[in-house]
This record gives C-alpha cells, structure tokens and sequence, in this order.
C-alpha cells in the first residue's frame, strides 16, 4: 500500500512539472520565498551599488528562498542576517525589511541610506 502512495505521489510531481512547462510558467511552480521578496524591494530600492554586491539577488527560475545571495545569511532555510558591509550602497531602507521577522542583525556600515527623507549614516 505504501509503495502505491509513493507512486502515485512521484505521478502527482511529475503531472505538475509535465504542466509548468506546457504553459511555460515555472515562476507558478517555483517560486522565491517571502523573505527573498522583502529582500528584492530593499534591492530596489537602492539607487547606487557600485560594485555590483545586489547582482545575484534575483528570482531566477528555481531559486526558492534567498540563502545563495551574497551578504545573506540564513538558518534552517530562514534570513537572520544581513551584512553588507563597506560596499557603498546608496538609497532608501524599505520597511519590508521588517517581514523578515527572524533577522536578528543588519550591518549597513560605510554605505548611505535615507528614512523618510532623513539620511542615516553607517
């Protein structure tokens, strides 16, 4: 009985691969984490990266959460961290930067960020 469960569950993923591909639209069947879309909007809304730090922060196809990004760091799958250091980044923190509710450090120092049109130095 079990053998058939587990066929019929290898069926179901590859009926629902067999599917993405038909309609083209894998960004449906793999899809990047919450955590990973706070983290694009702080992305966006940095205005200067001079040295190309953010470049691999993305929603490639199959990327499902953002451990692999440069600068991230993550336990059991989830952002605790965020260190960007020194690489002179210039624009607004974005507040979605508070969805990722298991940080537990930003290092920010020796880049320019502005709050509500204040500028904060680190």
């Amino acid at each position: 009985m079990m053998e058939h469960f587990r066929l019929e569950r290898h069926q179901l993923l590859t009926l629902t691969l067999i599917i993405c591909l038909h309609f083209q639209n894998l960004n449906s069947c793999f899809s990047l984490n919450d955590e990973g879309f706070s983290l694009l909007r702080f992305r966006d809304r940095v205005i200067n990266d001079p040295s190309g730090a953010l470049t691999n922060w993305n929603d490639d196809l199959g990327v499902t959460n953002p451990c692999s990004w440069f600068g991230v760091g993550c336990s059991k799958g989830h952002v605790i961290s965020l260190n960007l250091i020194n690489l002179r980044l210039r624009g607004t923190l974005a507040p979605d930067l508070g969805n990722l509710s298991r940080l537990k450090s930003i290092i920010l120092r020796n880049n320019s960020f502005y709050v509500n049109h204040q500028r904060l130095y680190y």
